[in-house]
């Protein structure tokens, strides 16, 4: 390439640096301008530069062949220099910032006003909370006397309860005891007519044994009494006439009747003969 080439190269070059300053400084001032509105900048577009690059042919140095050409040619004319093409630049043309929003009129309030809300609320609020104050405690007290009154029947239901127990309890033993005490009257009748029947049969066989031992006649009206004592196994121990019958040969009959007699049949109840046949008075009357 030629010095006028390079040179016809670099003109066009510099016409095509102008327009892209331009646009550069007309995005410079656009956004200088967004900024002074604070509003949001747009994201910029990538410019694309084009720059002429000559044929990589011309940069490659001359072969033999091309140097034996370039002599032949040199003496001939030297023909017309090709103007290079120039690559025109498309500058992107940068959107129009958005307009700003407008700022909203905030109206102004009364000052007086906006306490007298704020204290309306506040009132409101306290009222609020005493009304659930006052409930919580209307139910706190209503649970406590509740609580009471369940506590109460509790105490009367265990006290009704006791005495319930108590009147069962005390009627149980009364029943017990007039149980016991029918038991003890019925055993006590029982043993009287059992002590009842030992006494008047062991009577009956000491008597029948008194006159089977009697010597002599007898007189029809012969009526006397006769204390006689005893140990436990019939042997007799002493004879008393207690009740006379008049005629002293016949007492003294009865006395040797029952001496004779010894030992008397006694019953095996040791408390029977303790208490009825130790010591014990014998009736006599002629048969």
């Amino acid at each position: 390439m030629t010095r006028r080439s390079f040179t016809t190269a670099l003109s066009g070059e510099r016409k095509n640096l102008f327009p892209l300053i331009f646009t550069l400084s007309l995005h410079g001032l656009l956004f200088a301008g967004l900024l002074m509105v604070r509003t949001p900048i747009p994201e910029q577009p990538q410019h694309i530069k084009a720059i002429l690059i000559p044929s990589l042919d011309a940069l490659q140095p001359p072969t033999s062949e091309q140097a034996t050409t370039a002599s032949e040619s040199a003496s001939q004319p030297a023909p017309v220099a090709e103007t290079p093409r120039t690559v025109a630049i498309e500058t992107p043309v940068p959107p129009a910032p958005p307009e700003p929003e407008p700022t909203p009129v905030i109206p102004a309030v009364n000052t007086q006003q906006r306490n007298a809300e704020r204290k309306a609320q506040q009132e409101a609020q306290a009222k609020r909370d005493a009304d659930r104050k006052a409930q919580q405690e209307a139910k706190a007290k209503a649970d406590a006397e509740r609580k009471a009154q369940q506590e109460a029947k509790a105490k009367a239901d265990a006290e009704r309860k006791a005495q319930q127990e108590a009147k069962a309890k005390a009627d149980a033993e009364r029943a017990e005891a007039e149980a016991a005490k029918r038991a003890e009257q019925a055993e006590r009748q029982r043993r009287a007519q059992e002590v009842k029947a030992l006494i008047g049969r062991f009577s009956d066989q000491i008597g029948s044994k008194v006159r089977s031992n009697w010597r002599g006649a007898q007189d029809s009206s012969f009526r006397a009494s006769a204390r006689i004592t005893m140990n436990a196994s019939g042997q007799v121990l002493s004879v008393v006439i207690t009740k006379s019958s008049g005629d002293a040969q016949a007492d003294a009959q009865l006395r040797a009747a029952i001496e004779r007699s010894s030992p008397l049949p006694v019953p095996d109840d040791a408390e029977v003969f303790q208490q009825h046949f130790r010591s014990f008075t014998l009736n006599f009357r002629s048969e």
